[in-house]
Formats: structure tokens, sequence, C-alpha cells
């Protein structure tokens, strides 16, 4: 289980109910016996798409090899990796537009939680240069 007021990227979450406080709609799940809450809109815009995935990932990318999935796993992120295994394992991060160009040729993403930030360049869709240690998002006290 992630850390106390963290979500995991790839944690498997049971729903109990969806509710609405404050314009927002939570939904809300149990962890270690404890209810828990995330949004999952703002304002009109839902964000379920983009922030789970109804099939196990591990079906979706059969050809990850054993040692990629067990640093998704651990948050653990290298270069060569894909950015799709980084958002695994650091959950979505920020463009970072002023550092971006040439559109997925070369892209920079913060990825920030907490009191760490990671930095990554990619270049077509690969980690070329990482700085900084793991992140996560805070979600329950």
């Amino acid at each position: 289980s992630p850390p106390p007021g963290t979500l995991g990227p790839l944690e498997k979450l049971e729903p109990r109910r969806a509710f609405q406080r404050g314009g927002q709609v939570l939904l809300e799940f149990l962890r270690d016996g404890r209810p828990c809450v995330i949004p999952i809109s703002s304002g009109d815009r839902f964000f379920l798409d983009e922030i789970f995935l109804i099939k196990d990932p591990r079906e979706i990318y059969k050809a990850w090899s054993p040692e990629t999935w067990q640093k998704v796993e651990e948050g653990r992120v290298e270069v060569g990796m894909t950015e799709t295994q980084i958002t695994f394992a650091l959950g979505f991060g920020v463009l970072a537009p002023d550092l971006s160009r040439d559109g997925d040729a070369h892209r920079v993403v913060d990825h920030a939680g907490g009191p760490r930030r990671v930095r990554v360049v990619y270049r077509y869709g690969v980690a070329t240069q990482i700085e900084g240690r793991n992140s996560s998002s805070a979600i329950c006290p």
C-alpha cells in the first residue's frame, strides 16, 4: 500500500460510492479499512478515462518484461523507459511547455506531488534524461 496521503499510480481501487461535495464529484474507496476519496470531476468535466484503467494493465501491456513491471510497481524510473511506463510508475505529470518542442520528438514532463519532484525529458516517447526523485498525489488523510 502506498504511504498515507498518496495514491499509487497502479493501485487497485474498489469504489464504494460517488458523491458530490462543493461542486465536485468524489469517488470513495477503502484502503486498509479506512475510507479515502479522490476527486473525479472539476466543473462539468469528469476524469474517469484519464485516471482509471478498467482492464488490468498487465493484460494490456503483456510485452513488458517482469523487470519493467517491478520498476513500475516500486515507482522507480530509468532512462530508456517509455512515457507510459513512467506515468504508471509516478502518475500523470504536467508538460513543461517552455522546455518542450517538436511535438513528441522532444517533451519535458514534470511529475510533482508532496515534497518530491521528477522531471523527465522524452525523445519520441522514451526517457532520455531524468532529474529528481519519485513523486505522488495526496488523496486521503
